[in-house]
């Protein structure tokens, strides 16, 4: 008996829970299209068409997700020219890719696609945006036909980014793969839903020998979008999530000897592959000319299940200026991942010319484990200067990033709070409760028992 191989390709429209980040082993390839102008001059192949190049075009944001405002994006909205980029081919056991997609209008022919190195016209796992006729518009998938063989119920919005995922299952035998897709609107599942939105669908058209590449085409029929944030790997989580970080803040921090400066924290509840750390600063929300601060990268603990924490001392940053901060995951053969950005609010001086700052700090839940229908007491901190104000989110979410409990969502005064919650008609299971404020975001675990 012969075992059953997955091929995922991810690409994913998924939840992306301002949160949790999960780092496994290294994606096989990341594109955030970090250039400007024709893809045919920046690693990508032309395989079909000549005139209607793919060019670049203002990047994608999605609220949490790892390639999210990284670079620029593809503009794909011409008839003729299609473009490939290969990867280290796969020809068994698990492949996803994931990616964000902005629909401007409709089509019926298929735009994003698999294929194999060296590179073949078996082209699988096809990907449609058809209109539903009511305005709004329908993702399509099909194993390798030219129309779709399943469109989706749910009316998707024009010019709204999404983040979405397609899975190729390579199934011994021949004639019995399988494709499937997963859609949806908002956060970042950390594992893969039991149930896709379309498919498993399968063909006899014929299984493809291995995946190496991912296409990108156009034709008179094929719908105008955007993509950007590429990404494929050997797992769910690293096409999605490739780094579990719990905290990343930026903090106003004077020490002993009166040194003032801004401390640059972050904690990761498990790495994989992991070398190290680089942080980049900027005063602009933009990531693109933001600056490394590190002059050595900051070593990581490779491959590990255990909470770390981190942290760097930017001497050069002056605290009376707000900036932007940057944290760049390197793994194993280079392939590096970005998060935040984070913001450091500047400081200001009180009457006396003396600061009073306020550390922030989040307290773990008690009692956890808790049953159902008891309560939970939550304590934290609002850090900053003393007398002022923060917007506060504390919330509560299941593993699949949808939201469970609104705690808090308003402005508090600096100062230390406890606020209680009583779970009930809730599954037990983990849940993760998230504290937010200006320059804090931190994660913490909660299980919910009988």
């Amino acid at each position: 008996m012969k075992k059953r191989e997955l091929l995922v390709l991810t690409i994913s429209l998924f939840i992306v829970l301002g949160i949790t980040q999960i780092l496994n082993s290294a994606p096989l390839m990341v594109e955030n299209f970090d250039f400007s102008g024709y893809l045919d001059e920046n690693g990508w192949t032309q395989h079909s068409g000549s005139t209607d190049r793919i060019d670049t075009t203002t990047g994608l944001t999605y609220t949490d997700y790892v390639c999210s405002g990284i670079g620029n994006a593809a503009l794909v909205d011409g008839t003729s020219q299609d473009v490939n980029k290969t990867f280290s081919a796969v020809s068994s056991g698990t492949v996803f890719s994931t990616f964000m997609v902005n629909v401007s209008s409709a089509g019926t022919s298929y735009y994003f696609h698999f294929a194999s190195d060296p590179w073949s016209y078996a082209y699988r796992a096809r990907m449609f945006c058809n209109s539903d006729g009511t305005g709004d518009f329908e993702f399509g998938l099909s194993f390798s036909g030219g129309s779709a063989d399943g469109l989706t119920n749910n009316d998707y919005s024009f010019n709204t980014t999404y983040l979405v995922t397609v899975k190729y299952v390579f199934i011994d035998g021949e004639n019995n793969d399988e494709v499937s897709l997963y859609v949806s609107t908002s956060g970042v599942p950390t594992t893969e839903p039991v149930t896709p939105t379309l498919g498993p669908f399968t063909s006899t058209a014929g299984d493809i020998s291995n995946v190496g590449a991912v296409a990108l085409r156009q034709s008179s029929s094929t719908p105008h979008i955007i993509i950007d944030g590429i990404r494929v790997a050997t797992n769910w989580e690293d096409a999605t999530l490739p780094v579990e970080l719990s905290s990343f803040t930026a903090e106003y921090t004077i020490n002993q000897t009166g040194q003032k400066y801004v401390s640059v924290n972050w904690t990761t509840a498990s790495e994989t592959d992991v070398i190290g750390f680089n942080i980049y600063r900027n005063i602009g929300e933009t990531y693109g000319p933001s600056d490394i601060i590190n002059s050595d990268i900051i070593k990581g603990n490779g491959t590990t299940t255990q909470m770390h924490t981190y942290s760097f001392k930017d001497e050069e940053a002056d605290v009376y200026t707000s900036y932007y901060y940057w944290l760049e995951v390197v793994n194993l053969g280079g392939i590096s991942d970005i998060h935040g950005p984070i913001e450091y609010k500047s400081i200001d001086i009180d009457g006396n010319g003396e600061l009073n700052i306020i550390t922030g700090n989040f307290n773990p839940c008690f009692p956890n484990p808790v049953q159902l229908g008891d309560e939970i007491n939550f304590k934290f901190m609002v850090g900053g200067l003393e007398g002022n104000t923060k917007h506060v989110e504390l919330k509560v979410y299941n593993v699949l990033g949808e939201l469970v409990r609104e705690i808090v969502n308003e402005d508090r005064m600096i100062d230390e709070y406890t606020e209680t919650w009583t779970p009930r008609n809730l599954p037990p299971g983990v849940y993760l409760y998230q504290l937010k404020t200006e320059n804090f975001n931190e994660v913490k675990k909660l299980v919910i028992i009988r």
